[in-house]
């Protein structure tokens, strides 16, 4: 998506190639949070390899799920939809408007809004979360195609790192515990 914002901006090969390697990079840390929730076979890491997105991770994630079935079924759930809707879009592209024009644009950050909340679970998650967001708008409108995304995520990580240093992570309460507490 990146490469083809920048691709758009008539950006440098060298650039796009550089971003696009660097937005793909977190894919790497995906691979190491999943790979330590779960038991995987060199087979199933390939496959989970091959078929892991940003939304795939967030609900694997977020549903504390820790086999490879569920993994794989988030994964070809999203990947089987991803590829009709691209097929649909090719063959119905004059019947349908510019998506910024109706306004469903709003639908990709919404989407992984909706991925976020359920793995917002610390008054320190909710912080980063909030700091990263922020930060995210702000930098998508001085930063060029693909450098927010970098930006935001290496900040947040820094951010949250430096927010849970040194603390004890049974100490602190579960945002639900509390909101249930409040209900």
């Amino acid at each position: 998506m990146s490469a083809a914002g920048l691709f758009a901006a008539g950006a440098a090969g060298i650039t796009i190639v550089l971003t696009t390697f660097l937005l793909s990079v977190r894919h790497v840390l995906y691979g190491l949070s999943l790979g330590r929730r779960m038991a995987l076979s060199r087979r199933q890491r390939v496959v989970g390899a091959y078929f892991l997105t940003d939304e795939a991770f967030g609900v694997a994630s977020a549903s504390g799920e820790r086999s490879f079935a569920y993994l794989l079924g988030a994964e070809l759930s999203i990947f089987v939809t991803w590829n009709l809707s691209t097929l649909a879009g090719a063959v119905l592209r004059a019947a349908i408007p510019d998506p910024e024009k109706l306004g469903v644009d709003l639908v990709f950050p919404l989407a992984f809004l909706a991925l976020l909340v359920p793995l917002v679970r610390t008054r320190v998650e909710l912080v980063v979360a909030v700091a990263s967001g922020a930060l995210a708008f702000f930098a998508t409108k001085a930063l060029p195609s693909g450098l927010p995304i970098l930006v935001t995520g290496v900040a947040g990580s820094l951010l949250g790192a430096w927010l849970a240093r040194g603390a004890d992570p049974h100490v602190e309460r579960d945002l639900h515990d509390m909101v249930r507490e409040v209900a």
